[in-house]
């Protein structure tokens, strides 16, 4: 059934018969669309001058739990960008939004390489 669940793959056996004749039978696995799958949107570019709360990410799931979702995240460059360790997706709720803050480097670039 087509719903917003996730559920697990099931198997469902299909006959097929004609009065007098051997049946024909086979298992169907019915797999669900809706995936266990974690989405992350941010801003195409960040300015270094941005202030923290000044630029947001999302992260989202398909369908809503009955649950919060404790989501850890993590910048592979925290002396460019930092995200809090952890955001929480609400109960109820597909997304959760979370503050990412540019480090200011105070480092002068060589004109030939300024853009």
């Amino acid at each position: 059934m087509d719903d917003d669940e996730i559920d697990d793959a099931e198997t469902a056996l299909i006959t097929a018969s004609v009065s007098g004749w051997a049946s024909g039978a086979v298992k169907a696995v019915a797999e669900d669309d809706d995936m266990y799958k974690l989405t992350v949107k941010l801003p195409t570019s960040i300015r270094e001058n941005r202030m923290a709360g000044e630029c947001q990410g999302i992260v989202s799931v398909p369908v809503a739990f009955d649950y919060d979702i404790n989501v850890s995240l993590e910048s592979s460059d925290i002396s460019e960008l930092t995200v809090p360790e952890k955001v929480t997706i609400p109960k109820g709720s597909t997304y959760a939004v979370f503050d990412i803050t540019p480090v200011k480097n105070y480092i002068r670039m060589p004109p030939w390489i300024r853009s």
